[in-house]
This record gives C-alpha cells, sequence and structure tokens, in this order.
C-alpha cells in the first residue's frame, strides 16, 4: 500500500508498506496527517505527533471494501 504523510496541506512523504503492513519513515516532530495514496484498501486519515529523538508507533486502520 502506498501511503502520504501530509502536514497542512503539503505532502512531505511518501512511502510503501512491506507485505505485513509495516513501514518506517523520518519526520521532523510535528503533527501530521498519515492517509492512503491510493486504495483500496484505504486508510482512515489519522493523526500523529511526531516527538523529537523518538520512535512514533503508529496504527492504521484500512477498509478493503469486503462487506
Amino acid at each position: 500500500m502506498t501511503v502520504e504523510v501530509v502536514s497542512g496541506i503539503t505532502i512531505v512523504a511518501t512511502f510503501t508498506t512491506d507485505a505485513a503492513g509495516r513501514f518506517e519513515v523520518s519526520l521532523p516532530p510535528g503533527t501530521y496527517t498519515v492517509r492512503s495514496k491510493n486504495g483500496p484498501p484505504t486508510l482512515k486519515p489519522t493523526s500523529v505527533v511526531v516527538a523529537a529523538s523518538q520512535f512514533t508507533d503508529v496504527e492504521l486502520h484500512a477498509d478493503t471494501g469486503i462487506r
């Protein structure tokens, strides 16, 4: 899945998760929105606060559209 990290209206990072959905991306401290770039599955946009010199765990929830 391809994911975007957004600050305000600016896309600051784009990355692809691995097969298990894991990812790692380096960002400066701040508040970001993580969202899917394309889908399906579609991610629920998630707000993330990144602190200086720390890892931030993020759990993303996807809607596969399967009902």
